[in-house]
């Protein structure tokens, strides 16, 4: 370490002794770089604030893909994120590269969701402010589980192993022209590196947020039942849809499909709705749990769990929810609009349920269906 101090030391005096001689970078016996004294004020280890490194390495990304979210707008600032990446949005091979922007603008209609033209600066990460964009930021979330969120890039190389690189610096500007867009920037890394960017493209934004307009239903299909129905169930399949309904963002919804034979051409389905936040160590609290409508009043006044009738609902596609008795290789549903639910004892796993159903269809007389199945459940 002395010798490199030395030979710094040495280098300053010889700057300021004579103007015609040449100053040589050093590395064990290779000259790696050259300048005349002329050329160079002086010799330092740190560099001062105010003088840029024109030498510093900067990586560039010619993005190909790009996909926007839309998470809301508070106190008339909107929070938005793009996606980027070096391959096609829906390729997914390596080696690739992720550029995750998140960043705020004027308060967004979402009936017509667009990304405002400008250029964006990078903020505090915690001020709502228009035309700024958050810093990467890596936290611990309530899971125990680590989380990044705001502005960042992931690399993944040809053995799909992924780095993270957040970003805490620079600017990009947003051009459009309907829902094509130029995005192009700089970004500082947190690693000291330089980032350039850029895209010409169409992207579609996901409203991912609660400004929804409520949801149409549809006219129930008349249950094709001609008679009681008593099944026996031998396989039973979850699927857990997380926090599927906006406006109830405390619920969360799992799907029960009862398999009645190995062709699985006939299967009952039932639908519960659970209170995730009051429910923490049950997934399935035991009880006796009577078909209700999705009302803010029955939820009110339900708030543990509901077990939801069948029903048909959509916005901009038509979705199936609640209990129905499917046959026909599920080409025929018979719609279930009342009755009850028995969960016999707690669930605390998807991998087991105890449960007895008693359910009616919509038919002008209605016909019963009844089950009961005690034992395991696929994921």
């Amino acid at each position: 370490m002395k010798k490199h101090i030395i030979a710094a030391a040495c280098a300053l005096s010889v700057i300021a002794a004579a103007a015609e001689e040449t100053i040589y970078l050093v590395k064990g016996d290779k000259v790696v770089a050259k300048y005349s004294t002329e050329e160079v004020d002086y010799a330092t280890f740190k560099l001062p604030e105010g003088v840029t490194d024109p030498t510093e390495p900067v990586q560039s990304g010619n993005m190909l893909g790009a996909a926007g979210t839309y998470f809301g707008t508070t106190d008339g600032v909107a929070n938005f994120q793009i996606e980027l990446t070096e391959r096609e949005i829906w390729d997914e091979g390596v080696p690739n590269t992720f550029l995750y922007l998140q960043f705020m603008s004027n308060a967004a209609d979402y009936h017509d969701l667009k990304f405002e033209a400008g250029t964006y600066t990078i903020g505090d990460g915690e001020t709502l402010e228009p035309f700024k964009f958050h810093p990467g930021i890596i936290e611990q979330g309530p899971d125990q589980q680590m989380g990044v969120g705001g502005t960042f890039i992931v690399t993944r190389d040809m053995t799909n192993k992924e780095s993270l690189v957040l970003v805490d610096g620079g600017t990009f500007t947003i051009e459009c022209e309907g829902n094509n867009y130029t995005v192009a920037g700089t970004l500082e890394l947190e690693n000291g590196e330089d980032f350039e960017f850029s895209y010409v493209g169409y992207i579609s934004i996901d409203n991912v947020s609660s400004e929804k307009d409520p949801a149409e239903e549809f006219p129930l299909p008349e249950s094709s039942l001609t008679a009681d129905q008593t099944l026996s169930i031998n396989y039973v399949l979850v699927s857990d849809y997380g926090k599927m309904f906006v406006d109830e963002p405390d619920f969360t919804y799992y799907q029960f499909d009862c398999y009645t034979n190995d062709d699985y051409d006939q299967y009952l389905q039932v639908g519960f709705a659970v209170n995730s936040t009051e429910n923490t160590s049950v997934i399935i609290p035991a009880g006796t749990y009577e078909l209700k409508a999705r009302t803010a009043e029955n939820f009110a006044a339900n708030n543990t769990l509901l077990v939801y009738p069948f029903t048909v609902q959509g916005t901009y596609g038509k979705i199936h929810y609640g209990c129905w008795y499917n046959t026909d290789y599920g080409t025929v549903i018979n719609p279930l609009v009342s009755g009850t639910v028995e969960v016999l004892e707690d669930c605390t796993k998807l991998s087991k349920i105890n449960m007895k159903i008693t359910l009616k269809d919509n038919a002008t007389t209605p016909h019963t269906v009844t089950a009961a199945y005690n034992g395991p459940v696929d994921q």
